[in-house]
């Protein structure tokens, strides 16, 4: 079972009325890609998240043995696009076939059957969702922001007791908190 869990939301995607354009992962425009920046923090999560030296990495943070993100829809796949290229340095697969919506308690349960610890790369308006499927009723009446990419929602089991909740921020872009 799996004692970690951490969440995050897709990374950025071009801002409304801004000049900037959504592009895939081969530099492509795509409206279901990721803006620039969105990609500049998509490489930097990276080595926040995959370094194996305690030394390097923040409180709470393991590199994961799993990933999930939620599946494209629409059109739109920026949750598999973000997690990407850690995917790719980890060795290990996406697991992308939950929809964002409606999907949240059987990814959890896909999370709990995990043998390491877990991340997930969502969509924000369904976090506190995943949240709720945990049962951790802080997180769940949380709104995760509009505005915010960098946030990392941890999830340690601590035995009897349950999950502990925890907000990490990135810190990997200049503007995050």
């Amino acid at each position: 079972m799996s004692r970690q869990i951490m969440i995050i939301r897709h990374a950025e995607k071009p801002r409304p009325g801004g000049d900037d354009i959504a592009i895939d992962g081969h530099g492509v425009a795509d409206p279901g890609g990721l803006s620039v920046r969105g990609w500049q923090r998509a490489g930097a999560l990276v080595p926040y998240f995959a370094s194996r030296t305690s030394s390097s990495r923040q409180p709470g943070i393991t590199p994961p043995t799993d990933i999930f993100a939620a599946a494209s829809h629409g059109r739109t796949k920026r949750p598999a696009l973000t997690v990407a290229p850690l995917a790719a340095a980890l060795q290990i697969e996406v697991q992308a076939e939950h929809r964002s919506e409606g999907g949240e308690a059987e990814v959890i349960r896909r999370s709990l059957a995990a043998a390491g610890p877990v991340l997930i790369c969502w969509r924000h308006e369904q976090i506190p969702a995943l949240a709720a499927a945990l049962g951790v009723a802080e997180a769940a009446s949380r709104r995760w922001d509009e505005d915010c990419y960098d946030e990392v929602w941890v999830f340690a089991r601590e035995d009897d007791l349950g999950w502990r909740w925890s907000v990490q921020h990135q810190s990997l872009l200049a503007g995050d908190a």
